[in-house]
């Protein structure tokens, strides 16, 4: 059993948690990601891409799975981004899709 205590300042969103591949994650009203390993009982904050303050409107976010590993999804009146996590350890994400709003009748995909 492990006896490590991680504080973290910043409060749990209700519902807004996901297992993915053998970790549980949680996302928090700051912008950072709550990470715990059942297995190794460790705990770990991981930033989000990119922070609230940068959308022109309060941003809809999400935690889901995509290909095994774990996607943040925003969305905003900028349109939509998936990020998916790499490396937990390393902060390092791929911007997958990303979609501004398109004219009607259009799509526009950037990938990253």
């Amino acid at each position: 059993m492990s006896v490590e205590i991680y504080h973290c300042s910043q409060k749990l969103f209700k519902n807004k948690g996901i297992f993915v591949a053998g970790y549980l994650y949680w996302l928090t009203d700051g912008d950072q990601i709550l990470m715990f390993s059942p297995k190794d009982e460790l705990s770990l904050l991981i930033a989000v891409p990119v922070p609230r303050a940068e959308y022109r409107s309060i941003p809809q976010m999400c935690l889901g799975e995509y290909k095994g590993k774990l996607c943040y999804v925003v969305v905003s009146v900028d349109g939509l981004v998936l990020w998916v996590l790499e490396d937990m350890f390393n902060c390092v994400d791929t911007g997958t899709f990303s979609s501004s709003r398109p004219a009607r009748g259009q799509t526009s995909v950037i990938s990253r």
